[in-house]
């Protein structure tokens, strides 16, 4: 089974929504795809119930929730999709200081951390790159991709200049 992470230790990326949509992209491909629910928010178990319902005769997603401590941990419930056939399976994470984001990151095949396209979110993404530090240096292989996360294409170059100027002056300033 390959398991992608999908975290950012920065709350309010979309880490929800693009842990759902590639999920939902999986089925459309054919796979047999879980997708595991570590957020407090339970975005994930949320959206499942309401799609379910809505949606009952589309295939569905297997979701198992991890996000209170009376629930099964991340690892436990990576077993369960396994035994189950999945063959590609998502976790969406909490933030920075929550277990499945550490745990996560040591377990998965790939790491994918969203980020919204402002400056400040992408100085936020120190912190993701300090637990890969940390987790490589326990001995780990992370793969990983940082993607932005609902970008309009218009704002796009505008944004590319944006990065460019900043690179510039921290150069300056190093």
């Amino acid at each position: 089974m390959k398991t992608i992470l999908i975290g950012n230790s920065k709350g309010g990326q979309g880490k929800s929504a693009l842990a759902w949509n590639l999920t939902i992209c999986g089925l459309i491909q054919g796979h047999k795809v879980g997708l595991v629910d570590c957020d407090r928010q339970r975005t994930i178990h949320k959206l499942s119930l309401v799609r379910k319902a809505e949606q009952e005769a589309r295939k569905q997603p297997l979701v198992i929730s991890t996000h209170h401590p009376e629930e099964m941990e991340l690892k436990t419930a990576l077993l369960a999709m396994k035994k189950r056939g999945v063959e590609l399976c998502f976790v969406d994470t909490g933030g920075y200081h929550a277990t499945s984001l550490i745990d996560g990151a040591a377990m998965a095949n790939l790491w994918i951390i969203p980020v919204h396209p402002t400056l400040e979110n992408f100085w936020g993404l120190e912190d993701s790159q300090e637990l890969r530090q940390r987790l490589e240096d326990r001995g780990a292989d992370i793969e990983w991709r940082i993607t932005l996360n609902m970008v309009e294409q218009r704002s796009l170059k505008k944004l590319m200049r944006s990065f460019e100027a900043a690179a510039a002056d921290m150069k300056k300033t190093a």
